[in-house]
Parts: C-alpha cells; structure tokens; sequence
C-alpha cells in the first residue's frame, strides 16, 4: 500500500513538474508583407519568452507550421533568416535553419548564444523562401520554443493569426421568382408595344 502511495505521489510530481516547465509566449504576431494570394511575401514573427533561451537544451528559439503559406525548402543560407532579441540582431550561424514540409521552419540560437526570459524576439524569414497560398482567408500558426527534442519550451496561449487575398466581389444575380416576374413584366411590355403599334399602324 505505502509502495503504491509513493507511486502515485511520484508520478503526480512529475505531472506537476511537467506543467510547470512550460511557459507561454506573450505578445505572440505574425505579419505578412503582402496580401494578396500566391505573392512572395516577408513573413515576421515576435513574441515575448517566459523562459530563457540558450545556454544549455532549450535552444529552438522558433519551431512553427503557416498555415496556408508556402515555403521553398531546403536549409537556410547565412543570413537569410534574420532573428532579433530587444531589438539587436543576434550574430553568429544557426545550427539548424530549415524549411520543410511546405509550411513548417525549424531555427536554433547559434551556439553560445543566450535568450533571456521576458526577451523581446523577432524572426523574420524573407520573400525569398515563403509565399502566400492560392486561397484566401484568415490562418494560423502552431509556434513555439523547444529544447533539443522539440520539446515544447514556450508556446501562445492562442496561436496567432494572419490574412491574405479577399473574397470575390459577388455577382448580383436574381431568384427565381425575380426571374418569372422580370419575364412577366418584359412579355407584357412587349404586348402592349404591338397592340399600339397595330392600333396606330
């Protein structure tokens, strides 16, 4: 009974310890430098960390799938990506730079290099490698932070969103009752134009 105790209490603290050990991304934004569908467009992500970056296994400072953007695959070349913290660019290569699967990035902080909790982060990926889908509409995006394992260090609350294109302008059209009446009223226009042609004629 005391063995079974001490499980139950063992893995209730791991829970708790689990939970706690994930943070939130606040003030979390994606913007889009264009709107219109299937256009390159600069994509910036910012968010404000709860946990520090850096310095040990949490070093992902951005894992995230667009929603209904497109990337050109492949690893990222040297300063194409460009990530900011507080507003100073960081410096150095990232190990892990990548776009895959068509809408998914993975960044990693250079080495050496640490992101504070409460740091101020920018990430800004180039028209070069995403553009905007074919269809319009509001998206979402599944970011976060991770450690090494792409674990989940930091994630939004709510994931942010982003729009682009615009719905067609609608064609004005008439129901099948307008129909009827509109041919009601042309047919007897018609009628009457030949009673009084054939009455003056």
């Amino acid at each position: 009974m005391k063995f079974r105790l001490s499980l139950l209490a063992a893995v209730a603290a791991c829970v708790i310890a689990g939970t706690a050990s994930a943070g939130t991304l606040t003030n979390a934004s994606v913007t889009l430098s264009a709107s219109d569908v299937s256009t390159p467009t600069t994509v910036t992500v910012a968010y404000t960390t709860e946990t520090a970056m850096g310095g040990g296994p949490n070093s992902n400072i951005l894992i995230a799938q667009f929603a209904g953007l497109a990337f050109s695959g492949g690893t990222c070349t040297n300063g194409e990506v460009t990530v900011s913290v507080d507003g100073t660019p960081l410096v150095g290569s990232f190990p892990i730079c990548g776009f895959y699967d068509g809408n998914r990035t993975q960044i990693s902080l250079p080495a050496g290099v640490t992101v504070a909790a409460g740091s101020n982060v920018v990430v800004t990926i180039p028209n070069t490698r995403a553009s905007t889908g074919p269809t319009f509409g509001t998206y979402s995006v599944n970011l976060r932070t991770a450690d090494l394992s792409g674990a989940e260090v930091d994630a939004p609350a709510t994931a942010p969103t982003y729009s682009f294109g615009s719905a067609p302008t609608p064609v004005p059209t008439m129901t099948e009752w307008a129909m009827i009446l509109f041919g009601a009223i042309l047919a007897g226009g018609a009628a009457l134009f030949v009673q009084r042609r054939a009455q003056f004629g």
